[in-house]
Order: C-alpha cells, then structure tokens, then sequence
C-alpha cells in the first residue's frame, strides 16, 4: 500500500493507522492477560490450593473444552468442518517445527537429547486451548472452536507421540525416526503443493 509524506491512500496519516492496529492488539489480547493476572493473584492470596488448581484444570481439559469443541463442531457444515489443506499442511510443518527446535537445542545450545525434545515439545506445540482459542475466537467467532479441533487431532497424533517416543528413546532410537518423518513431511508438502498447483491451473 503506497503512502504519501507518510499519509495512507485515503487521506489517514500512517501514525494513527498504526496506532489502530496497535491498540486493535491489544484489546484482542489484553483480556487473556487480565485472566491470567486474576488467577495467579487468587493463587497467591490464598483463594485456591494446588489441589485446587489440578481440578479446574482436569475440569477444563476433560469437561469444559471439549463442550466447547462438540458444540462448535454441531453447529458446522460437514465440509466446514474438515479442512484437507489446514489438516495437511499443519500435518506437514509441526514435525519438522519439533526436528528443528530439537537440533537447535542439542547442537547449538548443548543440552541432552532428552532435555532438548522437551524444549522443542514447547516450540512445536502452542498452547491452543487456552492461550490459541480465546484470541482466534475473537476474531472468527464460533468457527475458532474448529480450527482447535482440527489443531487437537494433528497434535494428538504426529508431534505429540513422537516427541513423548524421543523423550523415552533417547539417541538410539532419534536415529531411526528421523528420517522416516523428515520423508513423511515432505510427502505431505508435494501433496499440498501438488493440491494448489491443481487449484491454481
């Protein structure tokens, strides 16, 4: 977008533009940071125990989100709901996103391989349902709730197992799985690519 002396196309200046989207940014997000304020505050008063803590967290995990995720889920087309190139390309990037924060770990900041797969357990998986979804939710409303779903089942099933298999296996078995996944993601990379280039033709 071209500006002139620093004036948007419209006549807006370029300062106040992005002044707005700063402070669009922050009322997207100040939210789940006032929340996450509140409950270390209740924490440290004294208003909830950690035995306290644990429960609303099982409550949330196995009870609430979930909830929130099938009633998301009810309420879509059949065609909305599943989302090849999303789940392909999610599918493709999160391993080598864990391959890649593992060897930074390990070769560049020395730690043990069971010590850099955990670090790269927090690089590679976001904390989508309760960091993930109260921000996307604000912006795509209730079609946020699918996008986590789908999210969910690419976690739970490529990242999340091999790194909890890396974490107990150690180097051993690191050598045996690496390559299979690195030839996996880029299968499913020639798959999307091969999926746009059909769109696009």
């Amino acid at each position: 977008m071209n500006t002139v002396n620093g004036a948007h196309p419209h006549g807006i200046p370029a300062a106040y533009v992005q002044e707005r989207q700063l402070l669009d940014i922050l009322v997207i997000t100040s939210p789940i940071f006032i929340i996450v304020a509140i409950g270390f505050l209740a924490v440290q008063r004294g208003f909830f125990s950690k035995a306290d803590n644990r429960t609303l967290g099982m409550f949330v995990l196995n009870i609430a989100l979930p909830a929130l995720i099938f009633k998301a889920l009810s309420q879509q087309p059949l065609a909305e709901i599943v989302n090849p190139g999303y789940l392909l390309s999610y599918a493709a990037g999160s391993p080598d996103v864990l391959f890649l924060g593992m060897a930074f770990t390990y070769f560049i900041r020395k730690q043990d391989l069971r010590l850099s797969t955990l670090y790269a357990i927090g690089i590679a998986l976001p904390n989508s349902g309760f960091i993930g979804l109260p921000i996307v939710s604000q912006l795509f409303g209730p079609g946020a709730a699918v996008m986590l779903a789908m999210t969910m089942l690419v976690e739970n099933v490529l990242p999340l197992p091999l790194a909890m298999v890396l974490v107990e296996s150690a180097a051993a078995l690191l050598a045996a799985t690496v390559t299979p996944f690195i030839s996996i993601s880029a299968v499913l990379w020639l798959i999307r690519g091969s999926g746009l280039l059909a769109v696009a033709g």
